[in-house]
């Protein structure tokens, strides 16, 4: 359904249940929280994402809230990863929308889950639904980075098809021209593996999760650090 706003009151479920939350629901809350685990491609390191948005004074609010799930990464990714999705919708109604990866692989991350259940406790909080202070969630203090990747540039595609043997984890810090992973073919055992490299400094804020990796789908994302907003 997340690539189905604004949805077709004629359409298929998905797409009758997308057009009854733009329509019936939207129009009545103020903040959208929109939970995912990673979908069948990409893992995350446990962050919670949002856009980068032409009004200030939203784009300030979202990263407050943000904030308030306590990941240790904030990502603001490239509205033209997708179209149809349910914080683009919240978004150009005014709302304050928050999306997050709390795991990957369509899996339950035992941490993923506390963050994105008591970081949705603590969006209530600081918007006085429920009476008592917010919360901190990690079980450490930790400093949270805001990572930005703006920029199609950055969402580097698989160049062949083949066998992902990644060399690096979702939320290092990457150097440019660094060693990432192998791509191998196994349909030709004598061929050398393809060497993956970073195009540029930064953290990689998201990689490719499975094996198989075919020709053309995002292999690896590299955000580079930024300053909040006030």
């Amino acid at each position: 359904m997340n690539r189905a706003l604004p949805g077709n009151a004629r359409g298929s479920v998905s797409y009758r249940i997308a057009h009854f939350l733009k329509t019936a629901v939207f129009p009545r809350v103020r903040i959208v929280i929109d939970i995912h685990s990673g979908g069948r491609e990409a893992v995350f390191p446990l962050c919670t994402s949002f856009h980068r948005l032409p009004d200030a004074a939203q784009f300030a609010e979202i990263s407050r809230a943000a904030r308030l799930f306590d990941t240790p990464f904030l990502f603001v990714y490239s509205r033209q990863m997708g179209t149809g999705l349910v914080t683009d919708e919240a978004e150009d109604d005014g709302k304050i929308a928050i999306g997050g990866e709390f795991g990957w692989g369509e899996s339950v991350n035992p941490e993923g889950v506390r963050h994105a259940y008591e970081g949705s406790l603590n969006v209530m909080r600081h918007y006085r639904l429920l009476p008592e202070p917010v919360r901190p969630i990690a079980n450490e203090s930790r400093r949270q980075r805001l990572i930005q990747a703006p920029n199609l540039a950055d969402y580097r595609p698989c160049p062949r098809d083949g066998i992902w043997e990644p060399l690096t984890a979702p939320g290092d810090d990457v150097e440019n021209g660094q060693f990432l992973g192998l791509l191998h073919d196994f349909s030709d055992h004598s061929a050398a593996p393809l060497e993956i490299r970073a195009h540029r400094p930064g953290v990689l804020i998201a990689r490719y999760s499975a094996a198989v990796c075919p020709k053309g789908l995002t292999l690896f994302v590299i955000g580079e650090e930024t300053e909040f907003p006030q």
